[in-house]
């Protein structure tokens, strides 16, 4: 395996492909003027491959950076999930007194209509 130095291997960078560079060249071919040169129209297509090459790793950032997002809501919902499982499995959760009190009021209710028709 032949050994690159670091300017080697920072400067290759991914080519286009050839279905991309058709498109940059039908691109900067619509986007410049008869009267350039060869070197300025080639300088405009380069500059054209730079703005798409920056999409694309911008584009790769940022699905990366929301990739990450998912794979943490994905642990933390299956983590939550298996703590409610492993609590409610083990015991039965608390009436708390605010859940009784419509019961009790129903059943006051039903006490004093029954006592009012008794007493009259």
């Amino acid at each position: 395996m032949a050994k690159r130095s670091r300017a080697e291997k920072k400067g290759s960078k991914p080519k286009l492909s050839d279905e991309a560079k058709s498109k940059v060249q039908a691109i900067a071919n619509n986007v410049v003027p008869v009267g350039f040169s060869k070197q300025q129209r080639r300088e405009v297509q380069q500059a054209i491959e730079k703005g798409l090459d920056k999409i694309r790793t911008e584009t790769k950032i940022k699905n990366r950076e929301r990739d990450k997002k998912y794979k943490k809501l994905q642990q933390q919902l299956a983590n939550y999930d298996g703590n409610t499982d492993t609590d409610t499995g083990a015991a039965p959760p608390n009436k708390t007194p605010l859940a009784i009190l419509p019961w009790l009021l129903l059943a006051a209710t039903w006490l004093g209509i029954s006592a009012y028709f008794f007493l009259i």
